[in-house]
């Protein structure tokens, strides 16, 4: 799923399956299953991925830190040449 790559560290805050695992019927999907077997029979773990989670949300998406980032990527944006439109040419 969109940016949960970049948000949920594997094995460090969370953990990663395959985008298929969204959309499976019954049963589920052997990777989302086998993850969450992983999760639930390690109760020490679940803890410290939660803990870690949460330091990574307050100290990476501060509202100082998004907003610079937004700016840089508009900043990028204004930099780039515009495309002229075949038509146009």
């Amino acid at each position: 799923m969109g940016g949960q790559l970049d948000t949920v560290l594997d094995g460090v805050t969370g953990a990663h399956v395959p985008a298929t695992a969204a959309h499976t019927g019954p049963g589920g999907d052997p990777y989302l299953v086998r993850a969450l077997r992983e999760l639930l029979a390690d109760p020490v773990r679940l803890p410290r991925l939660g803990a870690a989670g949460r330091r990574r949300a307050l100290g990476t998406y501060t509202w100082d830190r998004v907003a610079a980032r937004v700016h840089e990527v508009y900043e990028s944006a204004l930099h780039q040449p515009t495309p002229v439109p075949e038509a146009a040419r």
